[in-house]
């Protein structure tokens, strides 16, 4: 293992708990069910999602922590490159926007924005260790000119100013939402009028049989290991977009395979040429697993971490099983756009 990631986890994980972190997460939809404990707060068990996996995400994801279409004989890397691209050309971006990236991460995508086009773009994100490595790598990358950041909830985004971005997009991120048309209503207000909104959900495809208790099986795990709430069909996105007052003008399932595409999910499994040494296949995630446990145990990375790297391990065993099933997908993609102004629910 890279002693980079050793001694980014143990900076990362310093100043808490991890062990406790771990316990609350674990615990989540127990206590979000429970009616005589009200005071449920989903952002914060978003936060310690990502206060736990960050740093694995990028040891394995790079800087973009999101899926992508793929094609045969294609890397991960060069997708999520060709599919921010294709984001790119449906907003119509260039240096005289100002975009919004909903649940930045650590800002992969917005580089990549400001890079192509010369497009200031403000990252909304309420993670704060996020926030801290994508200031580092804007300004690494000589973009802290066109990029930011705000430590703000995308339910609740008061601290932007009405009408006030040329476009917005969000990948995975709306997918943690606990409501998913007050999420996109919080989008929908900070746009122009004809600004475009572009998104990436997770999805239940139209396999998903909600009397299968397998299926139901599948979907639970899912929701349980990546924090969400709920996992809507493509068209409940659609019917979600438009109750928010959005037009919708794309909204598609982009993970069907076909004769030159590859299984999203595939990176994930470490099988053929591509992705047989990858750092998110299996093989490596168990080499991972087993060195932190040494590491851990010699005091160089907190207590809990070989715990955190399962967490996340855990999220790609889900999804590898919600792909395979053929009822799961990461790439419900959507293009909407805001005509008129809307009422938001109250």
């Amino acid at each position: 293992m890279d002693r980079k990631l050793s001694q980014a986890l143990a900076k990362s994980f310093k100043g808490f708990d991890v062990q406790s972190r771990i316990d609350r997460l674990e615990s989540w939809q127990s206590r979000a069910a429970d009616t005589s404990r009200p005071n449920y707060d989903h952002t914060e068990t978003v936060n310690d999602f990502y206060d736990l996996s960050t740093e694995l995400a990028r040891w394995g994801w790079n800087e973009s922590f999101h899926f992508a279409p793929l094609r045969v004989g294609e890397s991960l890397n060069d997708a999520i490159i060709r599919h921010e691209r294709l984001m790119i050309n449906k907003l119509q971006l260039d240096n005289t926007k100002t975009v919004l990236d909903v649940g930045c991460g650590i800002g992969g995508p917005m580089r990549h924005v400001a890079r192509a086009t010369g497009a200031k773009v403000l990252g909304v994100n309420i993670n704060e260790h996020q926030i801290e490595i994508g200031e580092a790598l804007n300004k690494k990358a000589n973009l802290a000119q066109l990029t930011d950041f705000v430590k703000c909830d995308f339910m609740d985004m008061k601290v932007l100013e009405p009408n006030s971005f040329d476009a917005a997009y969000a990948f995975e991120s709306t997918a943690h939402a606990p409501d998913k048309v007050g999420a996109y209503e919080q989008i929908f207000r900070v746009l122009k009028p004809g600004a475009y909104f572009w998104g990436q959900e997770t999805i239940l495809t139209d396999h998903y049989q909600p009397q299968n208790l397998e299926h139901k099986h599948i979907k639970n795990r899912l929701m349980n290991t990546m924090t969400l709430c709920e996992i809507y069909s493509i068209a409940e996105v659609h019917k979600a977009l438009e109750r928010a007052g959005f037009k919708v003008l794309e909204c598609e399932d982009l993970g069907r395979s076909s004769a030159d595409s590859v299984p999203w999910y595939m990176p994930l499994t470490g099988k053929g040429e591509v992705f047989h040494a990858s750092r998110t296949s299996p093989i490596r995630r168990a080499y991972t697993l087993m060195t932190l446990r040494v590491v851990e145990a010699l005091r160089l990375v907190p207590k809990g971490t070989a715990a955190a790297t399962k967490l996340t391990a855990a999220v790609a065993d889900a999804s590898i099983e919600g792909g395979r099933s053929g009822i799961f997908s990461v790439l419900g993609c959507f293009l909407a756009q805001k005509l008129t102004t809307h009422k938001m629910q109250s």
